[in-house]
């Protein structure tokens, strides 16, 4: 375990910490923090799967689904690649090529996220964004995450191909 990974189980519980903060400030004043903590709480759930899927225990499929992916991948601590990185995956990289279902609402949550942390605000009903996590998290706990979306099945099938 790389210095300061979390478990997947400590993964689930700060994202649960983090959906509760979330929750409490959809009450407050400047709101939009609320979306903040769901994204976190996203994020926690993603990385924890990432942590714990089995399938950086296999480099073939890996290298199939990407050239450059590798076992330590699991352990990015950015959102996204950078230009340039030696690193060329980010959370949002991986959400993109291993879990596709989720994709478009994690990253909706971090586009938010960004937007209220270095701009002016979020245009995102909180609503909406707390349905992206419900979303993410249903993934999660559905067993999805860690599981062969259909490319990778192929993938698995038919490692050649």
């Amino acid at each position: 375990m790389n210095r300061g990974t979390l478990s997947c189980a400590e993964h689930v519980e700060r994202a649960s910490q983090h959906q509760q903060v979330g929750e409490a400030l959809r009450t407050a004043a400047n709101n939009e923090w609320a979306g903040v903590c769901y994204f976190y709480s996203a994020y926690h759930l993603v990385v924890g799967s990432i942590y714990s899927d089995p399938i950086f225990g296999d480099l073939k499929t890996l290298k199939a689904i990407h050239h450059n992916l590798t076992p330590e991948d699991r352990y990015t601590t950015q959102h996204q690649a950078r230009r340039g990185s030696e690193k060329p995956f980010g959370v949002n990289e991986l959400v993109g090529l291993l879990y596709r279902p989720i994709r478009e609402p994690y990253l909706e949550l971090h586009g938010q996220s960004i937007d209220v942390r270095y701009y002016r605000s979020s245009t995102i009903d909180l609503t909406e964004l707390l349905e992206d996590l419900a979303n993410i998290d249903q993934y999660f706990r559905s067993g999805q995450c860690g599981r062969p979306t259909t490319m990778r099945e192929q993938l698995l099938a038919h490692p050649t191909a």
